[in-house]
């Protein structure tokens, strides 16, 4: 179970590392919310 957190994590990370456009600033912050609502789903 961590192993598959930790991989999601990373892909994550990657995808938000693409967004770091500072025009992009909203859509990385939604980004982010989703993938936390995401990674609280497959912790349970």
């Amino acid at each position: 179970m961590d192993y598959i957190k930790g991989v999601y994590k990373r892909k994550i990370q990657a995808e938000i590392e693409s967004y770091k456009d500072p025009e992009d600033e909203d859509k990385r912050d939604t980004i982010q919310a989703q993938d936390v609502l995401m990674l609280d789903r497959i912790s349970i």
